[in-house]
């Protein structure tokens, strides 16, 4: 809200001009206009203006309040979870706050400055300036103290407050982390079970795979007996699988020295330091 007064002392007449007023400034405003005493006592059209922005300053500090108290009632809640979206609202509440403290800091310099304004008046011997009007300017200073008193406990209020969410953020993640490790812990058990077992059958589906290809071929002799034999070309396969095992371990060792060398010099100055 702005006030805008030019007062002519010779005439007795005032002009205003009167910027984003509230409904309640509106209204002081309008009954002050309608009083006589603003003709004898030109200065009470801005007294009336400061006692109605203190108004609209108590109000506006109940509201940020209420939004603090919202937000602690729910960190200091055991059956409510506090998610990153309520630090983005602490984080919003903490940033109004701060334009509200010095908005209210600019406003009590406002008072001051009015208060030397009435003063000179006084000097130059204009009428209606009086003690009432000083004890008006007081009023609204020591309530803008107030109300700037108020303001530093809420941010006071939502810097502890933000260690708490925080905290409970850190908890909960941590609660997270440990309930996937176990998980993880589950599942590596699993597979484990699993690889075991195929463990188990693998010398078994060897035997049937060689039994059922053409390296041994069922005889019949003697009537309706049977006997296994081995074909002559049977020593390729041992041959064969050994080599490519002594291969596949060659290639494996061969790499993984390769990237031992290629890591040696990255980790050299840590191992020095």
């Amino acid at each position: 809200m702005g006030l805008y007064q030019k007062y002519n002392d010779e005439k007795k007449e005032s002009v205003y001009i009167v910027l984003c007023a509230s409904e309640a400034a509106k209204e002081n405003l309008s009954k002050a206009f309608q009083s006589e005493s603003t003709v004898s006592r030109p200065m009470l059209m801005i007294s009336v203006f400061l006692n109605s922005s203190e108004r609209s300053w108590r109000a506006l500090i109940n509201y940020l309040e209420s939004q603090l108290l919202d937000i602690e009632g729910k960190a200091l809640c055991q059956e409510v979870f506090l998610t990153f979206k309520d630090c983005q609202n602490l984080l919003r509440l903490r940033n109004r706050v701060s334009e509200v403290h010095y908005s209210l800091k600019g406003a009590l310099s406002v008072a001051g400055g009015y208060k030397a304004h009435c003063e000179d008046l006084v000097r130059l011997g204009v009428e209606g300036v009086d003690e009432s009007t000083f004890l008006q300017i007081e009023l609204f200073s020591a309530t803008i103290k107030g109300h700037i008193d108020s303001t530093e406990r809420l941010l006071a209020q939502i810097e502890g407050m933000s260690k708490i969410i925080y905290q409970a953020l850190t908890y909960g993640m941590a609660s997270d982390t440990k309930e996937e490790s176990k998980a993880a812990q589950k599942d590596a058990r699993s597979m484990k079970t699993l690889t075991f077992i195929a463990m188990l059958y693998l010398p078994a589906s060897l035997v049937a795979s060689i039994f059922s290809s053409n390296l041994i071929q069922s005889v019949q002799v003697e009537g309706s007996k049977t006997r296994f034999v081995l074909t002559t070309q049977f020593w390729t396969y041992p041959v064969v699988t050994f080599s490519l095992m002594a291969l596949t371990l060659v290639s494996v060792s061969v790499w993984h020295w390769r990237l031992e060398r290629k890591r040696g010099p990255l980790h050299e100055p840590l191992a020095n330091a």
